[in-house]
């Protein structure tokens, strides 16, 4: 009985202990339960907080990605605006140099078209003072001449005066040739002396054609003196070719270079 009793107390107690371990487990298990819900309600609210934020921090970023769209766009439309500014200024600038460089340009043709204007002109007056100045000087020699003795007023005539031919032997101008040969024949009967008849020629024949038509040219004017009075022992010709030319022009019509012109004779020279 003793024994059955402690068997009894053991069970007793062990059913005790068992309930108790039970009770234990349960409420460990109560525990844990307690903690995982814990541990998911924290996990939960970490979870909304890191989601909260994240949103927080993408919201965020695309308040500063706007923000910085709007700088941006705000910096590109001031700089675009500045450089339409800057295009603008520019252009105004290039248009008013070019305007004024076509109103220089203008200028500068105007002044050079009035500058030839005036130079044209100056020069026709140059030429006509200098026409009016050789024929006052002509004028004067002339008195000069007329006025002094026989002999100075054919050294005088002789010194401004030629025949001129146009091709071989005619001569260039019969009317002015025969006013030439009449002053000079004049002047020389009063004067009593004689006279170098001396033809020349250009350059543009042989030494021979050249030099029988510079002959023949200073013969037929002595002819032509002989004829309006001048004794023919007061006449000596001479031929000088192209050796004496008065100018560089010359054309198959005509040269200064074709003519005729008079000399007074040395003293002493003798007679041919």
């Amino acid at each position: 009985d003793a024994v059955r009793a402690d068997l009894d107390r053991a069970r007793a107690e062990s059913a005790a202990a068992g309930a108790a371990s039970a009770r234990a487990v349960d409420d460990a298990r109560s525990r844990l339960d307690a903690l995982e819900k814990d541990v998911a309600a924290a996990r939960a609210e970490q979870a909304s907080r890191l989601a909260a934020a994240s949103r927080d921090a993408e919201a965020a970023q695309v308040r500063a990605s706007e923000a910085l769209r709007g700088e941006l766009a705000a910096a590109r439309s001031d700089a675009a605006g500045q450089a339409a500014a800057l295009r603008a200024a520019l252009d105004e600038e290039t248009a008013r140099l070019r305007a004024a460089t076509a109103e220089s340009e203008r200028r500068r043709a105007l002044a050079e078209t009035e500058l030839g204007a005036f130079r044209a002109a100056l020069g026709a007056d140059m030429r006509a003072l200098r026409a009016d100045a050789d024929r006052l000087k002509a004028a004067a020699e002339i008195a000069a001449a007329e006025a002094a003795s026989p002999l100075a007023r054919l050294r005088a005539a002789i010194a401004r005066t030629a025949i001129f031919f146009s091709r071989n032997n005619d001569l260039a101008d019969r009317v002015a040739a025969a006013a030439t040969i009449e002053r000079v024949a004049a002047l020389a009967r009063e004067a009593g002396v004689a006279l170098r008849v001396v033809g020349h020629t250009d350059d543009s024949g042989s030494p021979e054609l050249n030099l029988r038509l510079s002959r023949e040219r200073a013969e037929l004017v002595a002819r032509l003196l002989t004829e309006k009075g001048v004794p023919p022992h007061h006449i000596v010709t001479a031929s000088r070719r192209a050796n004496a030319p008065i100018s560089d022009i010359a054309t198959a019509a005509s040269s200064p270079n074709r003519r005729v012109t008079f000399e007074l004779l040395l003293d002493q020279e003798p007679l041919q």
